[in-house]
């Protein structure tokens, strides 16, 4: 924006405000000079979600959340300001033609690139779109969504949404369709069932086309199969596949946290169920817990395991801290991570976050982040 504040010469230009339009139909938005590059050399910028939503722009790989902020000055919205730079070659002091001004207002968009928090907004907007049962021709009927309707509803950018509907236990035939979470455990259940080897120290290796010669793909999508050893098992160069301990664990950690009722649960009991229904060779880590679950000790029952699965946590910041620290007082850094992740941009910058979000107590060896308002 051009600076109004110094004169040049005597020199002036005279404003006219311009009927046609009003204030409310214009706003600024004070952007990062990269993004005014990127829009000047001819790429789109896109304003995404609903009506109701907050306004948030997006570029092709990045998305930015705005707030509206007022200042004390008036800012014009001008129609040309080639006049300006007249006024600054004229070496005598004249009227020049007049120069219309399109709006006056003193609020303005701030923005600021963010991480859009899309897994469970992606699941509400899929849930009518899951899969109960394939065709013989081997789709869905009257199931899925277009990805460029998805791009309507969902506020963030193309390749930040490709990239998390590839880690979502969806599939795309024609529309994309999310798959319904009792298909895709099943598939698990088959590969483990499977794959599994007595007397073999390490996780059994397997090639798809071995797995598909041992497992029925009665009303399984080939799709479903390809998601699950993509996302769920590590490859190597010969092509075979091996289970990807951790990720196949929380899966099942998972699935039998949302079976059992929601109060605390005896450590060694929980323990017991989920070795009990990890495939062969899998065992329980507390670690596999980090972001479903929280280990506790109680007075009265000992060790205990406390649902509180993230992505069942609302996507407000402040509602999801309250419930956070109404379930835990005090969190180890750690431990509140990977509840937090999705608000903050860079991972390796999440202390910073929570020194800015919570009140934090204890030395610099062992520090606990604390709900800010207890500070108050």
């Amino acid at each position: 924006m051009d600076d109004l504040t110094s004169p040049v010469n005597d020199s002036s230009v005279q404003l006219l405000f311009s009927p046609q339009f009003s204030s409310n139909d214009f706003i600024f938005a004070e952007v990062d000079k990269n993004l005014v590059n990127y829009f000047l050399n001819g790429n789109e910028i896109y304003i995404r979600g609903h009506n109701s939503d907050e306004i948030v722009l997006c570029t092709k790989t990045e998305t930015f959340c705005c707030k509206e902020l007022e200042v004390s000055n008036s800012l014009l919205t001008l129609e040309d300001t080639n006049a300006f730079n007249e006024v600054e070659s004229s070496e005598e002091s004249s009227i020049l033609n007049n120069l219309k001004i399109v709006s006056v207002t003193n609020k303005f968009l701030e923005t600021s690139r963010i991480r859009p928090n899309l897994t469970q907004k992606l699941k509400e907007l899929f849930n009518d779109h899951k899969i109960e049962m394939f065709t013989k021709d081997g789709c869905s009927a009257n199931c899925g969504i277009f990805l460029e309707t998805i791009l309507c509803c969902i506020q963030a950018s193309e390749e930040e949404l490709i990239n998390k509907l590839a880690e979502l236990p969806v599939i795309e035939l024609g529309k994309i369709l999310l798959d319904k979470q009792r298909i895709y455990f099943e598939v698990y259940r088959k590969i483990a069932e499977a794959v599994d080897n007595d007397g073999i120290d390490e996780i059994a290796c397997f090639s798809k086309d071995d797995l598909l010669q041992l497992i029925s793909l009665e009303n399984i999508q080939m799709e479903t199969i390809d998601w699950v050893l993509n996302n769920f098992c590590d490859g190597n160069v010969d092509g075979k596949y091996s289970f990807n301990e951790s990720k196949i664990s929380r899966i099942y950690i998972e699935n039998l946290l949302r079976s059992l009722p929601d109060k605390p649960l005896d450590f060694e009991d929980f323990e017991l169920k989920i070795n009990n229904l990890l495939p062969k060779q899998l065992y329980f880590k507390v670690e596999y817990l980090s972001g479903l679950g929280i280990v506790e000790n109680s007075h009265f029952r000992g060790k205990v395991v406390n649902k509180l699965i993230s992505t069942d946590l609302p996507l407000d910041l402040q509602k999801r801290l309250s419930i956070l620290f109404s379930k835990k007082e005090k969190w180890k850094k750690e431990e509140i991570q990977p509840y937090l992740l999705d608000y903050c941009l860079d991972p390796t910058k999440i202390e910073e976050f929570l020194m800015k979000n919570c009140k934090i107590v204890g030395s610099s060896t062992e520090r606990f982040y604390l709900n800010k308002q207890l500070s108050f």
